[in-house]
């Protein structure tokens, strides 16, 4: 989880915070309506106490930091919180520091964002240092945290007004599950006023949280406040500036400004196709300026200062095409400064050279310290049609590494990822780009000296596929120039087929790729390179359906079950060399079709025999049964006396997924396997290898197929409810958290609970709690019933009468209860292990037992996530002790329901 503990600006600052203990306007405003108003015009204006002059329109405005009169800032105006002043979100109860500062799970709560012109979004809350927890002799700091959503790249305008001797501050951090704002943070400080206030610019869509502290607690971590500090915070959605377009002579251009006001600058510029770079300087240590470059509602760049230092800059670059018209918004991360900080932004287009179609080109080994496109040489290849094949052939004079990009700077290969090796001087082959456009070739030699000269040979052409039609071979193909020829294949009706690639001698071997069509992009063929004097193939970085090796003068074979592939694929044939040629052919896999049986199903076969040359079993024999999808098939395979077999279940490239349980010759084998959504089930019964066929190679074989079990019975109706969630852990709770060692993976002690009939007739007057997000009133189960991987739901491993709201695996959990009138409450607060926001995914929900009626509800937090639960709902008790069979699943989420925010009444069918 991300925390700002001990952060570090390297700022200097005094710690000294003021509050609001005037209670007149200052001099320079007036008081209009409850709200101190600046007056004044002209340079030389002379603005009183609470005012600042705006250099742009030259009129006293609200000085920020100072709003006098038992005024807050809001929307920036100086606003009495008692004349009328509603939050729009109250703080929720603590802890609420959502792991920002503070040890705490929960948020303070959530805001969505009015539109632009629609006012500021109100929220109020109070700093008090929590007890001591860490006995060091000293309160914990307060920190309350606030999430947030928005659908595009915005820009906000946010203050932090402290009453009663705060000063207000905050931090704003992004999902860290977005890679791209992994170094995104902002921070409003003021260590002269109790106000803090700046614009910021979000630059993409997701997820935010808004924590609030005082100044020294967001800078230090230092606890400050206390019962009767308060906070008031505006946020309020702003249209993004009109841009400053720059013009770029001999490609490059700068500007100059100034950031004050907390306010952000936007430019923009007609980069043209190449690569754009763009880097931000700023003069003033106590300032941390960030640099943005998006196009559109697409982040292409962010990068920051290293906080303030003179002469080292925010440096971001890519990829740029002709219709692009890049921004580039200058911001910073925090600023301390008590005068306006001077900038210098510097705009530079690099123009990519075309990739020769056939010929040579030389340039510069570049200095890549940079790391990005801008630090790598480019060559540039345009295609006019989305799934374009392009033959390729790369020669380059020294070792290099290289990457294809597309026009928004995404990698499209690497090539030097195939392996550990992490160079190469040859590649020839195929590509295969997604959409028309621009495309990039970009390398550098980590071998060769800042510009000494690399010389590469391109030849580049754009083909077109083959048709592939099963059953019809294909015999002496030339591989062309690029040792390769894409087929497009339809699978068609035959489900298992059998691919053959054979090769002369002169081609040096054949490989065959077969791809899904909709996703595989990149290189389709091998690449060759010279690791220490030795040539090595590799295969490309692409997720196959199945591969057929060929060596030279020989054949290979490969088994594809198309039911369980692609009606259509991409087959990739190449050669080693340009010389010799290839056959293809595609047929009928040798096997045994026992054809679409709906349960119930038996069949037995006697005495089949397993093929056998030489005196030896020489392979196996193959089945392919279809049913209704969850259907069980069971497999029994007898072989004689002296003879041993295996039973294997198959994937698509026949590939064993799964096998009997081993038994000693001459003894039956079992395998049994569920009918996936094909409801395809293959098999292989083979002999161990080397088996003499003297043993004997017959054995009986038994198919049967059972029904899926029927869908689970729904002893409760299941309806929408109308509560909110209300955080309910403190003052009137009790926590029953179990103790630290038991706070992952364990139960709560036993919780009593008075006339509640969950399930059957008898009342329930006990329950304990699992901190995987379920409880039980099956008391006597054992701890180990807290894992998070149960089979599929329903199972046997669930306790007996288990209510499930989040089954999963949630770490650092707080549980609490309460008891109001007939209902008892019990509610999760924790982090599901490995998901999004704040590292994990922070999620709280509660069920409700009403005693009176016997009905419950599930009621989920806001910021509670949808989907990736692995099961949750209502379960009855799994065996019945009249028949033993498994009981049924009353309500079961299965992780598809939309819980955020949303609560789900339970009431007994009759």
């Amino acid at each position: 989880m991300k925390r700002l503990t001990g952060l570090v600006l390297g700022v200097a600052a005094v710690l000294a915070g003021c509050g609001d203990n005037s209670k007149e306007c200052g001099t320079g405003t007036t008081d209009v309506d409850g709200v101190c108003t600046g007056a004044g015009s002209g340079s030389g204006a002379i603005c009183g106490d609470g005012t600042m002059l705006d250099a742009d329109t030259g009129m006293c405005v609200i000085d920020p930091a100072s709003c006098q009169g038992g005024t807050v800032l809001i929307a920036g105006d100086c606003v009495d919180p008692t004349a009328g002043l509603t939050a729009d979100v109250t703080e929720g109860a603590e802890p609420n520091g959502l792991g920002v500062i503070e040890d705490s799970d929960a948020p303070a709560g959530q805001f969505d964002l009015k539109a632009i012109g629609g006012g500021a979004v109100v929220l109020q809350g109070n700093l008090n240092p929590h007890p001591d927890a860490n006995d060091d002799g000293s309160p914990e700091p307060d920190v309350d945290s606030y999430l947030f959503e928005v659908s595009g790249p915005t820009l906000l305008d946010i203050s932090v007004d402290g009453v009663g001797g705060i000063s207000g501050a905050f931090a704003l951090l992004p999902d860290p599950g977005d890679d791209q704002l992994a170094n995104y943070i902002r921070l409003g400080l003021n260590f002269t006023g109790d106000t803090s206030k700046r614009q910021m610019y979000l630059p993409k869509a997701g997820i935010y949280l808004l924590a609030i502290g005082d100044s020294r607690t967001i800078r230090s971590g230092d606890p400050a406040g206390d019962a009767n500090d308060k906070y008031y915070v505006s946020i309020e959605q702003k249209a993004l500036p009109t841009a400053t377009s720059l013009t770029l002579t001999a490609g490059a251009a700068q500007a100059t400004g100034t950031i004050t006001n907390g306010e952000v600058d936007v430019y923009s510029a007609n980069i043209g196709d190449g690569v754009v770079e763009a880097d931000l300087q700023t003069y003033d240590n106590n300032l941390t300026g960030e640099l943005i470059y998006t196009v559109g509602p697409a982040l292409r760049g962010l990068a920051d200062e290293t906080h303030g230092i003179p002469d080292t800059a925010a440096v971001v670059s890519g990829a740029a095409a002709a219709s692009d018209v890049p921004l580039f918004i200058v911001d910073y991360v925090s600023n301390t400064s008590s005068t306006a900080v001077d900038y210098r932004l510097r705009v530079r287009s690099q123009a990519t050279m075309a990739l020769p179609a056939n010929g040579s080109i030389t340039q510069a080994n570049p200095d890549n310290s940079l790391g990005d496109l801008a630090g790598l040489n480019r060559l540039s290849i345009d295609t006019t049609s989305a799934d374009q094949l392009v033959g390729l052939e790369l020669t380059f004079d020294t070792d290099v590494t290289a990457d294809i990009f597309d026009a928004n700077g995404n990698s499209l290969f690497s090539f030097n990822e195939l392996d550990a090796n992490t160079t190469f001087t040859h590649y020839k082959g195929v590509v295969r780009l997604p959409t028309a456009g621009r495309y990039y070739v970009v390398y550098y030699s980590p071998l060769a000296n800042v510009g000494d000269p690399i010389q590469v040979t391109s030849k580049f052409t754009n083909l077109t596929s083959q048709t592939l039609t099963y059953n019809t071979p294909v015999t002496a193909v030339a591989p062309g120039e690029y040792n390769a020829v894409v087929y497009d294949y339809t699978l068609g009706t035959e489900p298992w087929q059998l691919v053959t690639a054979a090769a002369n001698a002169a081609s040096g071997g054949a490989v065959v790729h077969i791809y899904g069509v909709d996703d595989t992009y990149g290189t389709l063929s091998n690449l060759t390179i010279d690791d220490a004097g030795t040539a090595e193939t590799l295969t490309p970085d692409q997720s196959t359906i199945a591969e057929i090796d060929a060596a030279g003068g020989g054949n290979a074979a490969q088994g594809v079950i198309t039911p369980l592939a692609l009606p259509n694929v991409l087959i990739v044939a190449e050669t080693t060399n340009s010389a010799g040629t290839f056959d293809l052919k595609t047929e009928k896999r040798v096997y045994t079709d026992e054809g679409d049986h709906a349960p119930p199903y038996t069949h037995t076969d006697s005495a089949v025999v397993l093929p056998s040359a030489g005196g030896f079993v020489s392979d196996s024999v193959r089945y392919l049964v279809k049913t209704t999808p969850g259907s069980t098939v069971t497999i029994t395979a007898t072989p004689t006396a002296l003879l041993n077999v295996n039973i294997n279940a198959l994937n698509s490239a026949e590939s064993v997924i799964a096998s009997a349980p081993a038994k000693p010759a001459g003894q039956a084998e079992t395998l049994v396997r569920t009918a996936g959504s094909t409801g395809y089930v293959a098999f292989q019964v083979a002999a161990p290898a080397a088996t003499p066929a003297v043993l004997g190679n017959t054995f009986d074989l038994a198919i049967t197929i059972a029904a899926p079990p029927p869908p689970p019975a729904k002893f409760f109706t299941v309806t929408p409810s109308t509560t909110t969630y209300m955080n309910i852990c403190g003052v009137g709770s009790t926590d029953i958290t179990p103790a630290p060692e038991a706070r992952d993976d364990g139960f709560t002690t036993n919780q009593t609970i008075s006339g509640f009939n969950f399930y059957g007739g008898a009342d329930r007057p006990a329950f304990k709690v699992a901190t995987n997000g379920y409880l039980t009133f099956d008391t006597a189960a054992a701890d180990s019933f807290t894992v998070y991987n149960f089979d599929a739901v329903p199972s046997a491993e669930v306790p007996d009468f288990t209510i499930a709201p989040f089954y999963s695996d949630i770490v650092n959990a707080r549980i609490c209860t309460r008891v109001d009138g007939t209902k008892t409450t019990v509610q999760w607060t924790g982090i599901e292990y490995g998901q999004g926001f704040l590292a994990d995914q922070n999620v709280a929900f509660q069920v409700i037992m009403n005693s009176a009626d016997d009905t419950f509800e599930l009621v989920y937090a806001p910021y509670t996530h949808s989907g990736n639960f692995d099961a949750g709902g209502v379960m009855k008790n799994w065996t019945d002790a009249t028949d033993g069979a498994n009981g049924q699943a009353l309500f079961d989420f299965l992780g598809t329901v939309d819980v955020a925010g949303k609560a789900y009444k339970f009431t007994k069918t009759p």
